[in-house]
């Protein structure tokens, strides 16, 4: 009788009748190796610290940026008119108590006055017309907390006598502070 001889992975095998019971166990130990070993590279895991917080925000935009008041008109033996204008802004804020204040960069000229009314936002109030100056801030609405909303009404009034007389465009700036 002649033998033969089977090589698997460089190991001679006599016959594969008496040794398929060993290529069988030789198999199962490598499908079990490749399962094993893949478990373990595939469960690989890393933790990460994340660190989260919500810091104060006050934002306060006034949309238009920009009104002219012009004082030109008046009724035979009254006073002059006083010029108005309107514009919008929006307020975004995550505190509480907050409120706005106005204040101009420079003096009105004498005889004049310049007064603004600034609508409030939800659960504010507003402080009504208000009367403002170079000197000391004014503030204009209060009660502010966690709101954001846009569209709220600033309305301007430039009042002036006659007794003012005549004076040419001067420009003034107001600034508005969203605080506590």
């Amino acid at each position: 009788m002649s033998r033969r001889l089977y090589f698997l992975e460089g190991f001679p095998v006599h016959s594969l009748s008496k040794n398929s019971s060993i290529i069988t166990v030789i198999w199962v130990v490598a499908v079990l190796c490749i399962v094993f070993t893949g478990s373990a590279f595939g469960d690989q895991s890393a933790t990460v610290t994340v660190t989260c917080e919500v810091m104060e925000i006050n934002e306060l935009a006034i949309n238009n940026g920009g009104v002219s008041l012009i004082v030109n008109t008046a009724e035979a033996g009254s006073e002059l008119d006083a010029a108005t204008g309107t514009e919008t802004y929006g307020i975004t804020t995550n505190g509480s108590g907050m409120k706005i204040m106005g204040q101009l960069e420079s003096e009105v000229p004498a005889g004049t006055s310049f007064m603004i009314q600034v609508s409030a936002p939800k659960g504010g109030a507003s402080s009504g017309e208000t009367t403002l100056n170079a000197t000391d801030a004014a503030i204009l609405v209060t009660g502010i907390s966690r709101v954001a909303e846009q569209g709220m009404d600033i309305a301007y009034k430039f009042s002036a006598t006659v007794a003012a007389g005549i004076i040419p465009q001067t420009t003034n700036i107001v600034t508005f502070t969203l605080t506590e």
